[in-house]
């Protein structure tokens, strides 16, 4: 799976999943559970990433470090500035595999991918998906 697959993917799904988040988060609050399924897709710990956690514009906001030191911030369009990354700190998830909701979003990922790669071999122009499949 290419990583641009992925951001357009959780894009799409967590532009239509309100139940993701969790009760009084804002629709923009996605960054814990995109962060927490990529890093589970990706290969976690044992490929090299760890969650990242900082605060910027007054809100707590997730990312992943990877090899190298390569930020990856599925969710970063939120935010009028850039955060520094510098000042992050390493954190763990919640719970040690997949939780609930990333484990939702996981399968609504693949499937989206799924779906965006069959409209590429079937040669007909690429439709978006308003909304990611259940």
């Amino acid at each position: 799976m290419k990583l641009r697959q992925f951001k357009v993917a959780i894009t799409n799904c967590l532009r239509s999943s309100r139940d993701l988040l969790k009760k009084g988060q804002p629709p923009g609050a996605h960054c814990y559970v995109a962060s927490e399924a990529l890093y589970h897709l990706i290969g976690g710990k044992g490929a090299g990433f760890k969650p990242m956690n900082i605060k910027h514009e007054g809100a707590s906001h997730w990312f992943l470090r990877g090899p190298g030191g390569i930020i990856i911030d599925l969710t970063v369009d939120q935010f009028i500035t850039i955060p520094n990354y510098s000042t992050a700190r390493g954190r763990g998830f919640m719970t040690r595999g997949p939780s609930k909701r990333a484990t939702i979003l996981m399968g609504r990922v693949c499937r989206q991918i799924e779906w965006d790669e069959k409209q590429k071999r079937l040669g007909k122009r690429r439709l978006l998906k308003k909304t990611c499949p259940k």
